[in-house]
This record gives structure tokens, sequence and C-alpha cells, in this order.
């Protein structure tokens, strides 16, 4: 196990090409609702999908900087992975996509939620 995370250690720019590439799909999916519409995207998009990978790229790029660098992978993940997925289940519900502007109201949905909602008791 420790030969595996030196590995890791030492090739971080594959494995953020390879993390890079894992995420945008996953956010593809997410947002068009299965894989292969995700991996058409890619095909048909290449441009668009190289885009995506290089910004999400810079993210594992500052991998470099930390001693921890599993750990700081692991927070990448979870936060684009989270990105990826209220994305999906907001383009569910409206046909627009996540933007800045729903963390910006979010805010005010929950103080208006409870004139929509009930109190769990």
């Amino acid at each position: 196990m420790r030969q595996f995370i030196q590995k890791i250690q030492h090739h971080v720019y594959l494995i953020g090409l390879i993390m890079s590439l894992f995420l945008v799909l996953l956010c593809e999916a997410c947002g068009r609702g299965s894989l292969l519409l995700g991996l058409r995207f890619a095909v048909e998009h290449p441009f668009a999908f190289s885009f995506d990978v290089f910004i999400i790229f810079l993210t594992w790029s500052f991998a470099i900087f930390f001693k921890r660098r599993i750990f700081y992978y692991l927070i990448v993940i979870t936060l684009w992975g989270a990105i990826g997925i209220t994305n999906g289940v907001i383009l569910g519900y409206r046909n627009t996509p996540f933007t800045f502007v729903d963390v910006q109201l979010a805010k005010t949905g929950l103080d208006v939620m409870n004139n929509y909602m009930s109190q769990v008791k």
C-alpha cells in the first residue's frame, strides 16, 4: 500500500489528467442523464470536453504544493463531484444549469422555505 501511495505522489500530473477526465465524464453524465450521453458529448464536442478537462486539471495542479496530496485529491473529487451532481439534479427540474446565482440565492430560498414546507417535529 505504501508503494502505491508513493507512486501516486510521484506521478502528480498523470493522476491529475486521469482524474480530470473521470470527473468531467462524471459531471457530463450527471448533467445529460446517462454515461453514454456523456461519452457522446466527449466524442461530438472534443474541444469543449478538453476545455472542461483543462479547467479541472488546473485545480489538480495545485496538489504539487501540498505534502498531503491524497487528502487534497479527495477534497477536489468531493467538490467537483458535488458540483456535477448538483448540476444534474437542477437540470432535471429546469432547463438551465447550476450557476453562481443559485449559490447567491440559497439564503433567500432558505428564508422562504418555511412558507412552502412544514417543519419536521
